[in-house]
């Protein structure tokens, strides 16, 4: 009988059905606090709380606006309860990203001036479960996956790797001294807040 369905109802009502059992398995894989991985990247946010576009060869244009759009867009992913939804919020990121460089760029840009707007909007979002995230999606999303926002979730991963891992050397006009004493006080302070 299913086989006098067209292709397409077939596929949806499939796709449907995935979706409503990955929500069921949600509660049992995501875990319902941070844990260390989403805890060290959100510090290393805050650390780096004081960073300016300028600091990653961006111009002034990537302004508040833009992001309160990657936060909130960031901050549903965490209500999301499947990986589809998931990686749907990353394709609205870069859709995001793609959307600032054409107005400061046109059409003349490559895959290289993606990544610093994504560090620059990682770093002002701070997102607190994001390590959660992108290990709920790696463990649910198909080896052979190849669409658009499978590459986006590995863009995503490999700039957060960066922010991880950097170090003054990976931001424009600052010295081992500015870099480590800003940090040093962007944590403080966090700290503070927190306690607060």
């Amino acid at each position: 009988m299913i086989r006098h369905f067209p292709e397409k109802d077939i596929k949806n009502v499939y796709a449907k059905i995935k979706k409503r059992i990955l929500i069921k398995l949600y509660n049992k894989i995501f875990p319902k606090e941070p844990d260390d991985d989403d805890l060290t990247f959100h510090f290393q946010c805050l650390s780096l709380s004081w960073i300016k576009p300028s600091h990653l060869n961006l111009n002034e244009m990537h302004n508040d606006n833009f992001i309160k759009i990657t936060t909130n867009l960031f901050n549903q992913m965490n209500i999301e309860k499947s990986y589809i939804g998931k990686l749907e919020i990353i394709e609205k990121i870069f859709r995001t990203f793609n959307n600032v460089l054409k107005i400061n760029k046109g059409e003349n840009y490559s895959t290289d001036d993606i990544a610093p707007i994504c560090e620059y909007a990682l770093i002002k979002a701070k997102p607190e479960r994001i390590s959660s995230n992108l290990k709920f999606i790696q463990i649910m999303i198909p080896e052979k996956s190849s669409n658009l926002s499978k590459m986006h979730f590995d863009y995503l991963k490999n700039y957060i790797n960066i922010i991880k891992n950097c170090n003054y050397k990976d931001f424009c006009g600052i010295s081992e001294k500015e870099f480590n004493d800003n940090c040093f006080k962007a944590k403080n302070e966090a700290f503070e807040m927190n306690n607060n």
